[in-house]
């Protein structure tokens, strides 16, 4: 077996902070953003109100297991044979926009739901885009334009940052190497 030569860290060539990690997080950032000035953003600012109802809930199952439930199995022996996955539900909404026909969309519920068939809803919604329609409250509208914000703004700064870094870092290499 040959011995490996330990190389002191001076020696290593260091190439400064990856580029490429500085261009993925910026790609990220600029996709977060454009979910949130295309989406998220029109309907909170510019969205108009109006009262719905809650018509249907739909439960939807994520599981780990690749296998199909089995015909007779319950949802429950399902889960504890999977041991992953989880659940998610869709809240089918009926509402009628300003001076049109009623009109039903799904959304789907956020955490700690605890809406029932047959509740009122205060909906927003965009005359343009009646299937873009959410549920008015923090949970469902407010708090995703929060997170796109943040998560937009930490990536392209971070982005930013790692390749100002880097280019100050190889400037420095080329300035020291002449």
């Amino acid at each position: 077996m040959a011995a490996t030569r330990f190389r002191h860290p001076s020696a290593v060539k260091n190439h400064g902070p990856p580029a490429g990690l500085g261009w993925t997080l910026i790609v990220f950032g600029l996709f977060f953003m454009s979910v949130v000035v295309f989406k998220d953003a029109p309907l909170a600012l510019f969205g108009q109100l109006t009262e719905g109802e809650i018509v249907k809930i739909t439960e939807r199952s994520t599981m780990g297991s690749k296998s199909p439930r089995r015909a007779g199995e319950t949802l429950s022996a399902y889960r504890k044979r999977s041991k992953e996955g989880g659940v998610s539900y869709l809240l089918g909404v009926r509402f009628t926009p300003a001076g049109g026909q009623p009109v039903e969309i799904e959304t789907k519920a956020t955490y700690g739901f605890s809406e029932q068939v047959g509740d009122k809803v205060q909906m927003i919604y965009l005359p343009s885009r009646l299937q873009g329609a959410e549920i008015y409250s923090l949970k469902q509208l407010w708090l995703p334009l929060a997170t796109g914000v943040v998560v937009s703004t930490l990536c392209l700064l971070g982005g930013g940052l790692i390749l100002r870094l880097r280019r100050k870092y190889r400037l420095a290499q080329s300035t020291g190497a002449q």
